[in-house]
Formats: C-alpha cells, structure tokens, sequence
C-alpha cells in the first residue's frame, strides 16, 4: 500500500536492564529506516549513565541489525533538537558519523521564550480582536467532539489550508487523531477556532515538560482573511500557557 511502514524498537539491555531505546519506522519497499516519521522527533533514547564508548557500541549494533537482519539499505536519521534534551552533549551525533554517516539536510525551528514574552505585536493583538467580532472563539478539542475532529482532518486535506505541518498523509485521519487523543492525553493537545460554521483553524500540539511544541496548524480561507490564526496564536502564548 502506498505509504506503508512498520513501527519498529529496538531495546538495548544490560546487565542491570534497559539502557536504551531507539524507535524508528521501516519502509520495506524502500529498504529504508526513518528515525523521524510522522508525529515528532526520535533517534536514540538513552540512560545518562552511559558513556561515549557505550554509544559508539550501541550506534553500530542497531546499524547491523537493520543491515544484516532487515536487509536494510540506508537510514535517515533526524536527531533530536537539543532543546529537547535534557543532557545535549552531541555523543550520538559523533557515533553515527564515526559510523559513516554524512549530512545531507539541516533545518532550523523557532523557538519562543513563553517566560519572557511581554506582549504580542500590536497588529497581531489588534487582528485577534477582530477575529473575536466576527464571532471567532477558542476550544480545546476534546476526545468526544466527533463533528471538530472531522472538519480539522478535512482541512488537512485541503489545498492552502496547511501554514504547518510536520507528518506524513497516512496520519492524517479521524482515527489516527483519536488515537493520539485516547493514548496520550496528558502530552497531546488539539485547539481549534470555531464559528457557527465549525471549526475555522486548528493546531496540534505536543506538550513536554520544558517544551511545547506546534506540529499542526491549519486554516480555512475565511479563517485566514479573518484572523483565526492569530487569534490562536494570542490564546496559546499569552493565556493558556
């Protein structure tokens, strides 16, 4: 089938137990392993314990396995941005270069101090406001609200609705959105603007301890020419977080 994967983990032990874990996505009629596919960031997962020689051990075993028993070609990996992280000391990304890895893509994000941001620009405020008289408002989409999950999947799928997307079609579904939102609860969040007519512009969030991270964000036209995103955007930075 088109788009087809398999999840796959691989659990590194020790005497002492788990030490590590690397979670990736096998596309067999590619021959090729993601680390990054679909909902967010990966790479290898890891006690702080251990050390550089460990890593390099760890990089090149789970390099053979997917050489040697999956028969895989090559692997994209997309490590994790160091804001992330809570010890960012580069051991991984040293690993698979002594391995043989070469660069091949670099990408930036933008990263907002929600502590230290005072006040959104005066336009941006001045458009929420707007967006609230024509009758725009704010809800978290919850897990039971069947007729916003199918209108935010259906926007999706619409071409210029998209500003932000980072996934891949097959997760783009009513099931797979509920899925996450049974699953995980606590981590992901759905808002989404709403009218008389429904759902106007949404977003997907990923909520980490130190992190909030924006994986969707979506809008119909008349949502766009009438400030939903930026109404949104005011709500998440200035009230909800």
């Amino acid at each position: 089938a088109e788009d087809a994967m398999t999840d796959d983990m691989d659990q590194i032990l020790g005497v002492d137990g788990l030490l590590a874990l690397f979670p990736a996505c096998w596309r067999p009629e590619e021959k090729k392993v993601y680390t990054h596919f679909a909902l967010g960031y990966s790479g290898l997962i890891q006690s702080p314990e251990l050390r550089l020689k460990d890593i390099l051990s760890i990089i090149q075993a789970i390099f053979n396995y997917y050489a040697n028993y999956l028969q895989v070609d090559s692997m994209v990996y997309a490590p994790l941005p160091y804001i992330y992280s809570n010890y960012p000391n580069g051991e991984e990304l040293y690993s698979i270069f002594q391995a043989g890895a070469r660069l091949v893509d670099r990408k930036v994000s933008m990263v907002v101090p929600l502590k230290k941001l005072e006040k959104l620009p005066m336009m941006v405020q001045g458009i929420a406001r707007k967006a609230i008289e024509k009758g725009l408002y704010i809800e978290r989409m919850l897990l039971d609200s069947s007729a916003d999950h199918e209108k935010y999947v259906s926007l999706l799928g619409e071409e210029n609705s998209v500003l932000s997307l980072s996934s891949f079609s097959h997760s783009n579904t009513i099931e797979h959105l509920q899925e996450l939102m049974r699953l995980f609860p606590r981590y992901i969040r759905y808002f989404v603007v709403k009218n008389d007519e429904g759902v106007q512009a949404g977003c997907m969030l990923l909520v980490l301890e130190r992190v909030v991270y924006i994986h969707q964000l979506v809008c119909s036209e008349y949502g766009r020419a009438n400030g939903a995103v930026e109404l949104l955007l005011k709500h998440l930075t200035q009230e909800h977080f």
